[in-house]
């Protein structure tokens, strides 16, 4: 199985693991009754963590690295709008309360 996301409900995500095994995940689905047990099923792991069959990583080690250049006065111009935008919002963001309600009318 991939790493196919779903969008966390219960109900479509059991329809979906039903594709996998029929058996396990048959039948209706009852809101409250029906929770998905997929411990013996899945296994999650980081790119670190994923080897080939010889034990070598499957992917390289990542390594980043800041590449320096000079900006035009108008590239200048930018950045530091830019900056000062998210500067600002992130700090308004803060300082919201923790638990924000949405409400949705349909």
């Amino acid at each position: 199985m991939s790493a196919t996301p779903h969008n966390g409900k219960e109900k479509d995500f059991q329809l979906f693991m039903a594709l996998l095994d029929g058996d396990c995940f048959e039948g209706s689905f009852w809101d409250g009754f029906h929770v998905a047990d997929v411990e013996d099923m899945m296994r999650r792991l980081t790119k670190k963590e994923l080897r080939q069959f010889d034990g070598c990583p499957l992917f390289p080690e990542r390594r980043a690295y800041t590449a320096k250049y000079e900006l035009s006065p108008q590239e200048a111009e930018l950045y530091r709008v830019v900056t000062g935008y998210v500067r600002n919002e992130m700090n308004r963001v803060q300082r919201l309360p923790k638990k924000i309600e949405i409400s949705v009318i349909m």
